[in-house]
């Protein structure tokens, strides 16, 4: 059913605009209606004995959020070196994807469902989305300040190199051109 709903929206994307009245109930009704009932339908399932009795979940859930976050890390790592981009560029493509969440609870849910996952399993995911969602907000918050700084000292540096020009540039305000 995924997979499915997957494709029908690849389909159908294509032909609705994205700022027709159309697309904007479709995205309502999704949030509003879909979305929750999934959720709550995940929360549902969630014993919480499992997570109180033993450490399995908690070390499925440590482990997964571990390796999880240094996948992310390491994308960006990758691409901050091919690109040639700054750390703070990295931390911010690292933050704004570090973040699990639907497509992994998704997953998850179609494995225990085939019986394939135990418990543990889908309750540890649970616990990764908490653990990356935030981190991914906090650590998001920290790098846009530190993007921010870097902006205005480049802005700095910009304005200093044409202050230091050889030309120097002097604004007159001229509202009669012959006098």
């Amino acid at each position: 059913p995924i997979i499915g709903a997957f494709l029908a929206g690849l389909a159908m994307n294509r032909l609705i605009p994205g700022t027709s009245p159309l697309m904007n109930r479709i995205e309502f009704v999704g949030n509003a209606i879909f979305i929750p009932y999934f959720l709550i339908g995940v929360g549902m399932l969630i014993d919480i004995h499992v997570v109180t009795q033993g450490w399995d979940t908690l070390y499925i859930a440590a482990v997964m959020s571990a390796v999880a976050m240094f996948a992310k890390w390491l994308a960006a790592y990758v691409t901050q070196q091919v690109f040639h981009l700054t750390p703070v560029d990295r931390s911010i493509m690292y933050q704004l994807s570090n973040a699990h969440t639907a497509v992994a609870l998704a997953v998850v849910m179609i494995g225990y469902s085939m019986g394939l996952f135990g418990v543990e399993i889908l309750n540890g995911t649970v616990v990764m989305i908490l653990v990356t969602c935030s981190v991914s907000s906090m650590g998001t918050a920290r790098a846009a300040s530190k993007l921010k700084v870097q902006m205005l000292e480049q802005a700095d540096e910009e304005l200093t190199k044409d202050e230091s020009s050889t030309h120097p540039r002097t604004l007159i305000a001229v509202s009669n051109p012959l006098t």
